[in-house]
């Protein structure tokens, strides 16, 4: 009859190593291919986002200018106005 002794020393010689350590390194690929995948998930949707430009005075003035809504003189005093902040 054997006992538990001889048991447990057949599970941690031959082929027992082998399997926790194949099982090891199973679990940790997994580990690691879920972090990854999560890294991944966090990237794409991040980029989704449209980002919002900013509009500034000068380029509303272009613009305005551009259609013809003001003319030289305007543009120029407005311009001026906008650069120096007065």
């Amino acid at each position: 009859m054997m006992n538990h002794g001889e048991h447990f020393n057949w599970m941690m010689s031959g082929i027992g190593t082998t399997s926790m350590i194949m099982m090891m390194l199973f679990h940790i690929a997994v580990l690691v291919g879920g972090i990854y995948f999560i890294i991944y998930l966090v990237k794409t949707f991040s980029k989704d986002k449209p980002i919002e430009k900013e509009v500034s005075g000068v380029s509303i003035l272009n613009e305005r200018f551009a259609k013809g809504e003001i003319n030289e003189d305007e543009y120029k005093r407005m311009k001026k106005t906008l650069e120096t902040g007065v």
